[in-house]
């Protein structure tokens, strides 16, 4: 469930924080959801965009590329399908989006785009594809929830990336559940 006053929360948990909830509604420039209360200067946290789609990534380059110092989370693996053809346009969307390199994305586990049981081993390329693009440094684990509670659950959920994707190597795994995190949002005093 998403509280009534979302940016307010959000802003209570990652100061300096603007987030969107579903398809964005943005206007070219991106002034709006870009806010520096004068009290903190010109720092600028994060902006989560949640669920996707890949089809409309292309509505918040501008502002991708207006604001390089805002860094830009791509929830649930930018919200590419994983069974896409060749050339896998809608892949190639979050793909594109690797050469900002404020843009990071969250890999979260995508059963319900599978047709295998887990680990969904069809799901692997995309997921390899994606680190190819963007490297490890620029992904974090996500957990998808509340989905995951329904789903694969919590363990299987780490499990997934830690122990079934054999390109990922110990040092990335580091970066995927807490380096990449730690250098985005801010976690008390620097």
């Amino acid at each position: 469930m998403r509280p009534s006053n979302s940016r307010g929360w959000w802003s209570r948990v990652l100061p300096g924080c603007a987030c969107i909830w579903g398809v964005p509604r943005i206007q070219p420039n991106g002034r709006h959801l870009i806010r520096t209360p004068s009290t903190q200067g010109p720092r600028v946290g994060c902006l989560l965009l949640s669920y996707g789609p890949a089809a409309l990534l292309s509505a918040i380059e501008p502002i991708v590329a207006r604001f390089p110092g805002v860094k830009v989370a791509l929830d649930h693996i930018g919200g590419a399908p994983t069974d896409e053809e060749t050339p896998a346009p809608l892949l190639g969307n979050v793909l594109h989006m690797a050469h900002y390199p404020n843009v990071y994305v969250k890999f979260s586990p995508q059963g319900h785009k599978s047709t295998q049981p887990f680990p969904f081993q069809d799901t692997f390329p995309a997921f390899e594809k994606l680190y190819d693009a963007f490297g490890p440094e620029r992904l974090m684990w996500g957990t998808n929830f509340p989905g995951v509670v329904k789903g694969v659950g919590y363990g299987p959920a780490i499990e997934l990336f830690r122990d079934h994707m054999e390109f990922l190597s110990p040092g990335d795994k580091e970066w995927l559940f807490a380096k990449t995190a730690q250098s985005i949002y801010e976690f008390g005093e620097k």
